[in-house]
């Protein structure tokens, strides 16, 4: 299975990563700084983009399974709606390339950060 890990180089997408492998999963770690990532592998591969960008998603999206989203929430992030806007930008990017399988997980939920949301889908 080829998997895509948004928030690969937290302590969550690092986890995620070594587990795959493990499986002999074919892992793309969608990366803003690559020194982050503290492993190597043969079926590993590095993509270094901005997941505010739906074009550079997109584009690291084809060829992919299964998405991942580990994108983390720290304080800068819970008065904004930043998560709302990477979530949104990785879902355009999944309608673009007919992907329809999105795993994710977040410290924080994104119930107030989107505009008149009730709390229920």
């Amino acid at each position: 299975m080829k998997i895509i890990i948004f928030g690969a180089t937290g302590g969550v997408g690092q986890q995620l990563i070594k587990q795959a492998l493990e499986k002999n999963h074919e892992v793309t770690a969608f990366v803003r700084n690559p020194q982050k990532l503290t492993m190597s592998h043969e079926n590993l591969h590095v993509v270094v983009g901005d997941v505010f960008n739906v074009a550079e998603v997109t584009k690291a999206l084809v060829g992919h399974d299964v998405v991942v989203s580990t994108l983390g929430n720290g304080e800068a992030m819970k008065k904004s709606n930043k998560s709302y806007l990477m979530t949104k930008s990785i879902v355009d990017g999944m309608k673009a390339v007919g992907l329809t399988k999105l795993v994710y997980t977040a410290s924080q939920g994104i119930d107030k950060e989107i505009p008149g949301f009730s709390g229920k889908f």
